[in-house]
């Protein structure tokens, strides 16, 4: 049946494309198919035990020192309710200012509620949030899918990174997962020059696992590529 939309799609007129994500790399036939296929990887870690066994065996000495530092300075994380949508979008907005990115705060906070209501409503996607003494310092953002978990990023208030809350809001994560069931965590992929960020997903245990990215362009959405120079 996908066989027969992938040939029906090359001659559709409609300016689209469409995109195949396939972790399980057995869908070579696409190829076939027109479509155009890219090696991507992304970083798995295998919640394959307990949390205490998770801890000392995956995770690195640098990393779990700085959860048992965050946890001695009372930091403390919940899972964030639609209430707290405007503090989300007050980190969110800090953190794009330090990287320089300009976002509109209402827009932000509009895409935060519709999460609470599509994707939390239906257990599909949460937000983690890390208190000190009343303070919001972080928060991360997940999603979930059957038994898989992944980590959709975060943002944090610089001043409170001595406290360590990003990676207490990590463990918080691996705790649940475990005690929700969850077999896997992707922590996502990272780009050619993400060194830094390489490494910070393997402190955590994370391997990198190679997966394939298909992608096919309808005539008239190459057309209008080509005229555009894109």
């Amino acid at each position: 049946a996908f066989s027969d939309f992938v040939n029906r799609f090359s001659y559709s007129p409609i300016l689209n494309r469409v995109i195949v994500v396939e972790f399980l790399n057995n869908h070579g036939y696409l190829a076939s198919n027109g479509f155009r296929r890219k090696s991507n990887f992304s970083y798995i870690l295998e919640l394959d035990g307990s949390p205490e066994s998770i801890l000392m065996n995956k995770i690195d000495k640098k990393t779990r020192s700085q959860i048992r530092q965050a946890m001695r300075e009372r930091v403390t994380v919940k899972e964030a309710t639609m209430s707290e949508a405007e503090i989300l979008s007050k980190l969110v907005m800090d953190t794009a200012r330090r990287h320089r990115l300009s976002l509109v705060p209402e827009i932000e906070l509009r895409k935060i509620r519709n999460v609470f209501k599509t994707m939390g409503e239906k257990k599909m996607a949460k937000f983690l949030i890390a208190y000190h003494d009343g303070v919001p310092l972080a928060y991360l953002f997940q999603f979930m899918y059957k038994d898989s978990m992944f980590y959709a990023g975060n943002a944090s208030l610089e001043q409170y990174w001595r406290l360590r809350p990003n990676n207490l809001l990590v463990w918080t994560m691996i705790e649940n997962g475990l005690m929700n069931g969850y077999h896997t965590l992707n922590f996502g992929c990272v780009s050619p020059e993400g060194a830094g960020l390489a490494k910070w997903k393997e402190s955590w245990g994370a391997k990198r696992v190679f997966f394939s990215v298909y992608e096919k362009s309808s005539p008239l959405l190459r057309l209008a590529q080509a005229g555009v120079g894109l």
